[in-house]
């Protein structure tokens, strides 16, 4: 069985605290609610706001767009949806050139990863110690959620809405410190 799950933080004018921190805590709920339900491991899908109108304020921003996909993905969604409407009504991620040329982008380099994508979550995952910056996320979510698989790929992703420096240790025992912007993702 698989769950989809319509996750659309942004809805403001302005980007608000706590917008991706609420699609983190969405989606670590629908995950818990999933493995009570009895899937183990539960098949989580997420479906990602790319559009703009009908209560919400302002399409998402490229960098915001990579964020909610990535975070999906360090939290082991297992497939990704984007919700857009027509660009004859301008509210859809084809109504501008510049919309469509960064979904493109970010779905080119998301399919580049494939092969690390279906290779199974590695048995013990890295460690995450945060150095400077916000300590928790808004919703009492970690500031940064990662994924480490077996293939050797790693994401993480600055839940907050600040720059933070966080130091990973891998299982290996190596660790190396990298230094996230707004919502940034480490690949």
């Amino acid at each position: 069985d698989i769950f989809k799950s319509e996750n659309y933080p942004i809805r403001k004018e302005t980007p608000q605290p706590g917008e991706m921190a609420e699609l983190s805590r969405d989606l670590r709920l629908a995950t818990e609610d999933l493995k009570r339900g009895g899937a183990n491991p539960p098949c989580l899908f997420t479906i990602i706001q790319s559009f703009v109108g009908w209560g919400w304020k302002r399409y998402p921003s490229e960098a915001e767009l990579r964020c909610m996909s990535y975070l999906a993905i360090a939290l082991r969604v297992r497939g990704l949806t984007y919700y857009t409407y027509h660009s004859d009504n301008g509210k859809g991620v084809s109504s501008t050139p510049e919309r469509m040329r960064g979904f493109m982008k970010l779905t080119r380099e998301i399919s580049a990863l494939s092969d690390h994508l279906v290779s199974r979550d590695a048995a013990v995952q890295p460690r995450c110690e945060v150095l400077s910056g916000a300590k928790s996320a808004a919703y009492d979510q970690l500031p940064v959620a990662f994924l480490l698989k077996e293939s050797g790929m790693f994401v993480a992703v600055n839940v907050t809405d600040a720059p933070l420096e966080a130091r990973f240790t891998m299982p290996d025992g190596s660790s190396f410190v990298h230094k996230f912007e707004r919502h940034g993702v480490c690949l």
